[in-house]
């Protein structure tokens, strides 16, 4: 019966003139959207939101059981994102830079500034009117919610990188990246940015360990986090940094969170075995580390958490997991398949078929609102992709004329 449904459907998205274009675009796989998710923020166990590229924003108000695209007005990969309410929040990213302001919990998006010099990573604010926003070279400071934006000087030191900024208040912050590529960044104010004073990291110019993401929890407790599993603890405001051990041998640590001196997690590239994408979860400050699987194949990019229960990572094609057990284990809150396809073909706005990878073709009868999957011969050895929806049987007509007759994988669907 499969077979025959299959049939019909190949039959129909090949003849002459059945494709049908829509005048506008939406998502149908993955869900909410496909695009890679650099940075997620909640303001409680309910309310966040999540950036990424292509000037993608995505929100939920039932702690992501939802998500909603929000049109965000630009193009611009975005990377970071920061609220300091429901209604009240920053995005930011870009070459040149662009800065994105909502004060009605992101429906709508103003730009701020769509001109920035740099590259911008990341964004962060204290109240609703001070904040800093930190390019690859530069740093930007705003004390009326963003109207105006001013450069911070950080020193003459021009082979330094900035991947991320924090403050605790208006006066203390930290700035975090690499020097040449390789050695770990750390730079500390105690006037709002004013004049910054470099804090040894413990690590030599040739460790290969600049950071990605630091993060405080008052004005002495902090982590910073980077390349080649590098996680670094501070008791003492920065004056002084030692290594944790986080449990894996190798990766990136993309972002950090802790949400007291006790419990905290890192976003990673790492893999776990069986158990897909890696978080590493502490509950001791960072004294010992467990990696929880999420269940993903994509690396993360972004980690926060409403609470000391309820937190959420999210990463390459628009993954987004959520957690409601400390980080223990993980719940995807998206759906769709995230392997690459080969051809797409429909017979009227409701009738499709496309072929994707492991010899599988997908259909749908609704317009692609849901999809099901259909195993191909499993004996048969060549590519899907080789013979993509049988290159349409290179436009012949059957014997009847009324259609194309297709082959796949060496045989042909009649």
């Amino acid at each position: 019966m499969e077979t025959r449904l299959l049939a019909a459907f190949l039959a129909l998205c090949c003849a002459p003139g059945a494709f049908a274009q829509s005048s506008a675009w939406r998502w149908q796989n993955p869900l909410p959207q496909g695009n890679t998710l650099n940075a997620v923020h909640f303001v409680d166990a309910q309310t966040g939101w999540a950036v990424g590229e292509a000037g993608t924003v995505v929100h939920t108000a039932d702690g992501g059981a939802s998500w909603t695209v929000q049109p965000s007005g630009t193009r611009q990969p975005l990377a970071g994102l920061h609220f300091i309410d429901a209604q009240t929040g920053w995005a930011g990213g870009g070459n040149p830079g662009v800065i994105l302001h909502t004060r009605d919990g992101g429906d709508t998006w103003q730009r701020q500034r769509d001109d920035v010099a740099d590259q911008l990573r990341a964004v962060h604010f204290v109240d609703a009117q001070t904040g800093w926003a930190a390019g690859r070279k530069t740093l930007w400071h705003t004390t009326d919610g963003g109207t105006t934006w001013t450069e911070q000087a950080t020193g003459p030191d021009t082979n330094r990188q900035f991947s991320d900024v924090h403050f605790v208040d208006a006066q203390t912050g930290w700035l975090v990246g690499d020097s040449l590529g390789i050695q770990p960044l750390i730079l500390h104010t105690r006037d709002g940015g004013a004049s910054w004073t470099w804090q040894a990291s413990g690590f030599d110019v040739t460790s290969g360990r600049g950071l990605a993401a630091v993060h405080f929890i008052d004005t002495q407790t902090g982590w910073a986090a980077g390349k080649n599993t590098t996680m670094l603890h501070t008791t003492d405001g920065g004056t002084t940094w030692a290594a944790q051990d986080v449990g894996l041998q190798f990766g990136l640590l993309t972002n950090v969170h802790f949400v007291d001196a006790d419990h905290g997690w890192v976003s990673t590239n790492a893999n776990t075995l069986f158990e897909g994408t890696a978080v590493a979860v502490t509950t001791n400050g960072g004294s010992t580390w467990r990696q929880a699987g999420t269940g993903g194949t994509e690396d993360l990019r972004g980690v926060h958490f409403a609470d000391a229960l309820h937190g959420w990572v999210v990463g390459v094609t628009g993954e987004i997991f959520g957690t409601s057990d400390g980080g223990q284990t993980w719940a995807a809150q998206t759906s769709g398949q995230r392997n690459a396809f080969w051809d797409v073909a429909f017979a009227n706005p409701d009738t499709g078929l496309v072929i994707g990878p492991r010899d599988y073709l997908y259909a749908t009868e609704d317009g692609g609102l849901t999809w099901a999957s259909y195993p191909l011969d499993a004996n048969k050895t060549s590519s899907p992709h080789r013979n993509c929806l049988a290159k349409k049987n290179q436009g012949k007509t059957d014997s009847s004329g009324a259609a194309y007759r297709v082959r796949i994988h060496d045989y042909e669907w009649v």
